[in-house]
């Protein structure tokens, strides 16, 4: 009796819960800004606020997300945990043990605290890129690191084959694929895990999709693209880069009319300065280093050195873009586990 009793104001507790954690707070101060920032720019009719205007009142990155590969893939995994642990429970009478126990009641609050306001950020961070990668003027930065290419570019061509092949591989499919531990994530009940990853990777967005916004420049295979001819042909990143190209070409022959010839696919991703891909490797290592095994760390530590590598031999992005993506990462992990430092310390006393 005493315990239905606690169940409302246990739940009522949990919400008032989410709005004193710190990095929802950003989360949330920072969606409410670019709501007054989106409806100023559309009122100006620039190109920022007609991004704004598609790319996220119209919700095109949502209608996307719900038809990507990724919403009905997790959809199919979470069917099959809730097979295995039916059949665990009737047949063995226990739990499985790769499963966390309330699981399903992780899922359902980790939606709501922490992953509606992520993808409303992702939406943003999308809108900001987009900006970044039409606009006209992009800051020179193959010119400011010509003698760093200069150099290197006898090194990068001399390379087999299988080198490219190899870091084509680590940088896009690979680096898509280590997405999945968000699912893993998700169903955990360690909620530091979840401000790590959540919080980390959140806040990154948001300063990355700034720097988009105030120093747009194009991949240097965009700047350059006879220095990359030392690059096969059969690579994933040629289809990304011609798939890139070409909703670039449409955007500036169409103008805004390129969102509804798109159909919810406006996502132009040539903005190159900083690297977020390198900044989310860094992130799994850090996190690897906090909550994992050695071996882990290890794989970590290569798939970061990695992802450098391949950023810069098949051209994606800059010595400069890599630097920026590692310390914003590093000083925003530093910051959230500061936070919590503070917050255990002030709750002890």
């Amino acid at each position: 009796m005493n315990s239905k009793r606690l169940t409302i104001p246990y739940k009522i507790a949990t919400f008032n819960g989410w709005f004193k954690e710190p990095v929802l707070r950003f989360f949330y101060i920072y969606l409410l800004f670019n709501l007054f920032f989106g409806l100023y720019e559309i009122g100006r009719g620039s190109l920022l606020g007609q991004c704004y205007l598609n790319m996220d009142f119209k919700c095109y990155l949502f209608q996307f997300a719900f038809r990507s590969h990724w919403f009905r893939e997790s959809l199919i995994i979470i069917g099959v945990l809730l097979l295995l642990e039916y059949l665990f429970n009737h047949f063995f009478h226990k739990n499985l043990s790769i499963i966390p126990p309330k699981w399903k009641v992780n899922l359902f609050i980790t939606w709501f605290k922490w992953v509606v306001p992520f993808l409303l950020i992702i939406q943003l961070y999308f809108t900001f890129k987009l900006y970044g990668s039409i606009y006209n003027h992009h800051i020179p930065l193959w010119k400011w690191e010509s003698p760093f290419w200069s150099l290197m570019h006898p090194m990068f061509a001399a390379l087999p084959t299988w080198v490219y092949k190899f870091l084509d591989i680590v940088y896009v499919p690979i680096w898509g694929f280590a997405h999945w531990i968000f699912l893993f994530v998700t169903i955990s009940s360690n909620e530091k895990l979840k401000r790590r990853l959540f919080g980390v990777y959140g806040l990154s967005l948001m300063l990355f999709g700034i720097l988009h916004c105030l120093f747009p420049a194009i991949s240097p295979i965009y700047a350059a693209k006879n220095y990359f001819n030392y690059l096969p042909d059969k690579l994933f990143s040629w289809h990304y880069h011609n798939h890139c190209l070409e909703q670039e070409r449409l955007f500036l022959t169409k103008g805004v009319e390129a969102f509804s010839l798109l159909r919810g696919k406006a996502i132009t991703p040539i903005a190159a300065f900083p690297s977020f891909h390198v900044g989310y490797a860094l992130l799994l290592l850090l996190m690897a280093r906090e909550f994992s095994d050695n071996w882990l760390v290890l794989m970590s530590f290569l798939f970061l050195i990695f992802i450098i590598l391949g950023s810069l031999i098949l051209g994606f992005h800059y010595v400069a873009d890599d630097l920026v993506g590692v310390i914003v990462v590093y000083l925003i992990y530093s910051f959230i586990r500061k936070t919590e430092e503070k917050n255990s310390t002030s709750c002890s006393v």
